[in-house]
């Protein structure tokens, strides 16, 4: 499974590659900004390769499994999470920034601007998790 959280068309383009054989692209986040490029490739792995893209929001992900419905969100869900039970999903190596909720706008701006040319960045936000302790 390859969740693209980034919103940024290349990202998606970039790493079909890494998803198998009727594996699963998953837009979790909402495509801006423009791209420029050859997409014959990726269309090529997603057909070859029996790849499945979702949309995050798809309303049918809700519904229970049937034949023609092999996914559901309670089982997607429950995959996830023993996936992460297991230990076997790493998330830690992906969140780059821990922000209290006041912090959200800064470390979202992190976020949709890619890190070259970042005036007074020094570093590349690849996940935030905001810390709602306090």
């Amino acid at each position: 499974i390859l969740v693209e959280a980034t919103g940024l068309p290349s990202v998606m383009v970039d790493n079909v590659t890494s998803v198998r054989s009727m594996g699963h692209i998953v837009l979790l986040g909402l495509p801006h900004g423009p791209f420029t490029g050859d997409v014959t490739e990726f269309f090529r792995q997603v057909f070859l390769n029996w790849i499945t893209i979702t949309g995050a929001l798809e309303r049918n992900k809700i519904l229970e499994p049937t034949e023609y419905l092999k996914h559901s969100y309670l089982a997607d869900v429950s995959y996830m999470l023993d996936l992460l039970r297991r230990g076997d999903l790493k998330t830690k190596e992906l969140v780059s920034h821990v922000v209290k909720p006041d912090d959200f706008k800064s470390a979202y701006d992190g976020l949709l601007r890619p890190y070259e040319g970042r005036i007074g960045q020094n570093e590349e936000y690849t996940a935030v998790v905001v810390d709602w302790t306090e």
